[in-house]
């Protein structure tokens, strides 16, 4: 029944061919990539004291970023 709708279902992909585009267009262009990274980092298990070191050490790039764009 859903075949007749949706067309036979797919085979399985680990993600290769994904990636092998991902590397080619970012070989060809500028990418802006918008994901879940929030959750992603809050799967580690930092505790709030982390996150103050992270921010000491990403800070001055993000600084030298915003006022050299």
């Amino acid at each position: 029944m859903f075949d007749d709708v949706f067309g036979p279902e797919s085979p399985a992909r680990d993600g290769a061919e994904i990636l092998a585009a991902l590397k080619q267009a970012a070989s060809e262009r500028i990418l802006v990539i918008d994901g879940a990274m929030g959750t992603q980092i809050q799967g580690l298990g930092f505790q709030e004291d982390h996150f103050a070191v992270i921010a000491s050490l990403v800070a001055p790039v993000i600084s030298r970023a915003i006022t050299t764009f």
